[in-house]
């Protein structure tokens, strides 16, 4: 029996940016789609749409490397209606072996946050690597399964900022959520192993 096809999403600068109220500036005219606690969230354009229309063909998941209190909130405010399989955060990722080397008050070795997807085949054996793809905005979180991974320009608050206020949101850029709905459904769900045509950098 084939295995389902499961895309493990990263969070910020994946699928939308997010900023301490106090960061939002006034360079900033687009309105946030979501705000929660502390912070303003805006929407990368079209992802939404694209995970409507993935959710139909794959099974979703978010695992980012914030923490729980971060974003278990804020995938329920931002994706009320998208069935995501499970939702992983920071507690989740696993401890790079070269911070250990660096010093303990050194701010580089705060966070753990390589993503292992052997973590995911020995919790949920149905998903298996060659049915299995992480979509970040960053090859160094996903870099221990690079034949897994689907890179996307970060959407941050740089591009934030480029957005104009008070348009559709098909006059925005959507076209890096196109691209990564097309490239899933057309080329990576059909094959026997994504690993075949994985890493790729879309865009």
């Amino acid at each position: 029996m084939t295995k389902p096809f499961l895309v493990v999403l990263g969070l910020r600068g994946t699928l939308l940016e997010r900023l301490n109220i106090q960061e939002t500036t006034s360079a900033i005219q687009r309105r946030p789609n979501l705000t929660f606690a502390k912070y303003n969230a805006w929407l990368r354009p079209g992802i939404l749409h694209t995970l409507e229309k993935l959710s139909q063909v794959s099974d979703l998941a978010i695992w980012s490397a914030t923490p729980h209190r971060n974003t278990v909130p804020l995938v329920s405010m931002a994706f009320p209606n998208i069935d995501f399989k499970f939702v992983w955060h920071r507690e989740h990722t696993t401890t790079d072996n070269i911070k250990r080397l660096l010093p303990a008050d050194d701010t580089r070795n705060r966070f753990s946050v390589i993503k292992d997807l052997n973590k995911i085949y020995e919790e949920m054996p149905q998903y298996s690597p060659e049915r299995t793809v992480m979509v970040d905005d960053t090859i160094f979180k996903t870099r221990c399964h690079s034949g897994n991974v689907i890179l996307l320009p970060t959407y941050d608050v740089n591009c934030v900022v480029r957005e104009p206020a008070g348009v559709d949101e098909s006059a925005l850029n959507t076209q890096a959520a196109e691209e990564l709905y097309r490239f899933i459904k057309e080329e990576l769900i059909p094959v026997k192993d994504v690993r075949d045509l994985l890493p790729k950098r879309l865009l």
